[in-house]
């Protein structure tokens, strides 16, 4: 141990609060510095009974951007990390709706709905029982959360509909480990498809999970629009939507045909005078053609 250079680290300090407690101290003492690590989930459970040093500095750290993801190839590891991570699900919640809710994911976004379907994780659940365990759920960095923007515009977090929203994975890789969770070979198809750019449009929310983890490691908050069609039951549907300047920029995600955008054109001439730069994200090279941005998917972290 060397004064001033050395640093301890505190691996799982949920499992014993009152280490976390004695941090105050430690740091005081200013011979070392310390590092706290552990499962979110827990660590803001077991706060009963302690006070939370105010020395502590909380640095946010993300899952796989999407260039990590493909090289993470192991199936067997991921599998076993989401297991781990529904064992953690119980902790806050004993019913095992939240690792219900997880496991469902992709089946929402595979059905293209306008919102996050409760009663296909579990037949009978309403927005009362889960108005708690989603921000817990949240702050365990284990899934990304989009909110419809009831009004788009610059201040899109004052106007979101809290009981209408969006769910995805946080970490692609686990994503894809959902969604074929009762495949033993399926991930490496996809993958390969994924790299390829062969994946078909019936896999398009892979590349949707995919934009959104991109998103938000990029540190913005996940925003989308819906609205009627005049002239049928249609939806039309943005995406995602974030801000530059005191002007928005829809996104629309494609994987396969990016020629035809109609939620986008619609959306746009709706709010021509709010939309400052227009995106559709594809599987091909970039173009620009009639005020639109055709991007790679891999240029997302760049917006």
């Amino acid at each position: 141990m060397y004064e001033n250079e050395s640093v301890i680290i505190f691996d799982e300090v949920q499992l014993l609060p009152k280490a976390r407690q004695a941090i105050k101290y430690l740091v005081a003492d200013g011979r070392y510095k310390y590092i706290e690590t552990g499962s979110l989930l827990s660590i803001k459970k077991n706060t009963k009974d302690i006070l939370i040093p105010s020395e502590e500095h909380k640095i946010s750290m993300y899952p796989m951007d999407f260039e990590k993801f493909l090289w993470a190839i192991d199936d067997e590891v991921k599998r076993e990390i989401v297991d781990l991570y529904e064992e953690d699900f119980v902790k806050i919640d004993g019913t095992g709706l939240a690792g219900d809710i997880y496991d469902a994911i992709p089946a929402n976004l595979s059905k293209n709905a306008s919102r996050y379907i409760l009663s296909s994780a579990r037949e009978g659940t309403r927005f009362e029982q889960v108005r708690e365990l989603i921000p817990d759920m949240l702050s365990s960095y284990t899934v990304n959360i989009a909110y419809h923007a009831n009004n788009p515009s610059v201040g899109m977090a004052l106007e979101k509909d809290a009981g209408r929203y969006k769910l995805f994975a946080s970490d692609v890789g686990l994503f894809v480990t959902l969604a074929f969770k009762d495949k033993n070979y399926t991930e490496n198809i996809i993958y390969n498809k994924l790299l390829s750019d062969t994946l078909g449009t019936n896999l398009g929310y892979v590349y949707e999970n995919v934009v959104a983890q991109m998103l938000v490691a990029n540190g913005n908050s996940l925003f989308y629009y819906t609205m009627e069609s005049e002239t049928s039951n249609h939806l039309y549907e943005i995406d995602f939507l974030t801000s530059k300047g005191d002007k928005i920029c829809p996104l629309e995600v494609k994987s396969g045909n990016y020629r035809g955008h109609k939620s986008l054109d619609v959306f746009c001439d709706k709010f021509s005078r709010r939309v400052k730069d227009k995106y559709v994200i594809h599987t091909k090279d970039y173009k620009w053609k009639k005020g639109i941005h055709y991007i790679p998917v891999y240029m997302v972290p760049f917006l």
